[in-house]
């Protein structure tokens, strides 16, 4: 779902401009290894020097149509913010699949190495400790405000070149739920129209003072920063307080509007709720089904905010907004008052608050790009459907991805009454003698593994285990299947994985319950 509203306020003013500090001429000898090169701040801003790193990282992105390799390492830099001793808060997509992280505090030219304390992709932030503890020792958090300021001037900080302190204005432009890209799913953020051009995600935003939120992307057409809210910080860093991760809840099931009257009346939904509750159409896998909500109720007010038939709520600061931000206000474990219509019938129940596995969804999203299972076998390469493998299609992937798979996974993304079903593809064929004329096969769904019907990976890997390869069929070509020898695929795996320099011709993890 998605809503962005609109904020009543001044018109931006062209001629503010940006504010670099520049550094002394002349540098005061030290006995530190690190050079002083640190600028002076302005009075009214809290010492950003002190409550602010430069985040530089490595990663090694998976390569999604040859999944035993992984793509060329990338380098991304960005900023994290001191939160408590020793620890800094950063956009999680700094340290995804990271192979190294580094930390450098303003005015030094060492690097200390990092390590992940928690990262949650569903909302976007990490913390991260530095491996050396008695580096950065006098770091001082600052305090951030607990809901999005919607009066007044915001500053933006970031560091120039030499270290030099850029800072610049923002001024609201809109609050909304949107997603802010890279995988991350939609949640509450806002646009501010900027005097400064925003190079990096992490770069801090203040109000007042305190933290009121982190840029994540710059929209250079428009002149305006993507700020990830202070509401989900101060909710991330809550959840990270204790020793195990407890993270976000999120709702556990799929939901469509009911705006149909006809749809309403047969439900019977009374007419005092009118164009309001919206449809369960599949709940995730729950322990506590009993007291759970069920494929078919209509929701009507969940914590005791009544839904529209669209699914939003009225917020108290930010108006109509999904109310996914209102489950994400509990904590995983509760159980939160709900209205439904049951069977014709209004009914008091209770929903426990969960995180939800990505992989009880039909066609898992995989926002974290972590490597994906395979199996190769007779030069043919099997792997499961993701959405994030329909991204590896590049810009433009709904058009540049064969449409059969991106049909599929879009009617099929909420599955949730079978978990463990997944939709099993051929990426593509591996050139080799046995499998002349196939070779042109790509991006096919996968139905039946000699004769078998294919529900995941690991049901194809065991139907290769028990009976070795004889045929496999194809949707849309169930009349035709690919046959082969089973004692020739077994010599064609030899040849194929030395010449392809295939570490292993299968990668499987453990399927979950």
């Amino acid at each position: 779902m998605y809503i962005r509203r609109k904020i009543n306020v001044p018109r931006f003013m062209a001629g503010l401009v940006i504010c670099t500090i520049c550094t002394a001429n002349t540098l005061a000898e030290s006995p530190s290894a690190e050079t002083d090169l640190l600028p002076d701040v302005p009075a009214e801003l809290p010492d950003m020097t002190l409550s602010m790193v430069q985040v530089q990282s490595a990663t090694l992105e998976a390569d999604r149509f040859l999944p035993w390799r992984n793509a060329s390492p990338q380098r991304q830099n960005g900023y994290g913010l001191a939160v408590e001793s020793g620890l800094f808060l950063v956009p999680e997509t700094l340290i995804r699949n990271q192979s190294s992280i580094q930390l450098r505090r303003a005015g030094s030219v060492r690097t200390v190495p990092a390590e992940v304390v928690h990262a949650d992709a569903r909302v976007g932030l990490a913390l991260l400790r530095p491996i050396d503890p008695d580096w950065f020792t006098d770091a001082e958090p600052i305090e951030m405000t607990p809901e999005i300021p919607q009066d007044g001037e915001f500053t933006i900080v970031q560091w120039g070149a030499n270290d030099h302190l850029q800072v610049g204005a923002g001024n609201l432009l809109s609050i909304g739920y949107d997603s802010i890209g890279n995988g991350i799913p939609p949640q509450l953020t806002y646009e501010l129209a900027s005097t400064l051009r925003v190079s990096q995600s992490g770069v801090p935003i203040l109000h007042d003072g305190k933290i009121a939120g982190m840029a994540m992307q710059f929209i250079s057409g428009r002149r305006a920063a993507m700020i990830l809210a202070p509401d989900n910080m101060v909710r991330f860093l809550k959840a990270s307080a204790h020793d195990s991760y407890t993270g976000i809840p999120e709702p556990d099931f799929a939901a469509k509007p009911l705006a149909d009257p006809v749809r309403r009346s047969f439900l019977g939904v009374p007419s005092e709720y009118d164009e309001r509750g919206i449809y369960i159409t599949g709940v995730f896998p729950n322990p506590d089904q009993t007291h759970g909500l069920k494929t078919g109720d209509v929701l009507l007010y969940w914590h005791g905010e009544a839904l529209d038939a669209r699914g939003n709520y009225e917020h108290e600061r930010y108006g109509r907004i999904p109310f996914e931000h209102l489950v994400a206000q509990q904590t995983p474990g509760e159980h939160i008052p709900a209205t439904v219509i049951r069977d014709r019938e209004r009914q008091e129940i209770k929903v426990e608050m969960r995180t939800v596995a990505d992989m009880h969804r039909g066609i898992p999203k995989n926002e974290t790009g972590k490597p994906d299972d395979y199996v190769v076998t007779g030069g043919l390469i099997f792997r499961e459907l993701t959405m994030d493998y329909l991204k590896a299609f590049g810009d433009r992937w709904e058009r540049r991805a064969e449409i059969d798979l991106t049909w599929h996974a879009y009617t099929h993304q909420e599955d949730v009454e079978a978990p463990l079903r997944r939709t099993v593809i051929l990426v593509g064929v591996l050139a080799d003698p046995i499998n002349v004329g196939y070779r042109e096969l790509r991006n096919r769904i996968v139905t039946q593994v000699n004769g078998h019907p294919i529900e995941n990976l690991w049901d194809l890997a065991h139907q290769l285990d028990e009976e070795g390869l004889t045929s496999v069929t194809f949707k849309g070509m169930e009349a035709v299947p690919i046959q082969f020898v089973p004692e020739d695929v077994e010599a064609a795996n030899q040849r194929i994985q030395q010449r392809f320099q295939i570490p292993a011709l299968r990668r499987l993890t453990e399927p979950q319950h």
